[in-house]
């Protein structure tokens, strides 16, 4: 099973469940093309709290989400960085 939502959704419940964190890593966006910004980011990043992305953003707010099944789909959870990078590899899109 997958949930499917439009990106702008997930963002506004992820902003309404945990405000302080989604203005961490807002702040975090103009590291993406600053100088070196990569090598703090990944610094700021592992100083992020940890959350349950289920628990935290899915539960509370599913009736505004819906569930459909769906064959050949993979799923990974993106719970540290190392994940993601893997992720990230095997579907051949590097990190600039």
């Amino acid at each position: 099973m997958v949930f499917a939502a439009q990106a702008e959704t997930v963002l506004h419940l992820y902003r309404k469940s945990l405000p302080k964190v989604y203005h961490q890593v807002e702040s975090m966006k103009q590291l993406l093309t600053s100088p070196g910004g990569i090598e703090k980011l990944d610094g700021q990043f592992t100083r992020l709290p940890s959350y349950g992305f289920s628990k935290t953003i899915i539960e509370p707010n599913a009736k505004r989400l819906r569930v459909i099944r769906a064959e050949g789909v993979t799923w990974s959870d993106w719970g540290n960085q190392s994940r993601v990078t893997s992720d990230l590899s095997k579907m051949a899109i590097g990190l600039r």
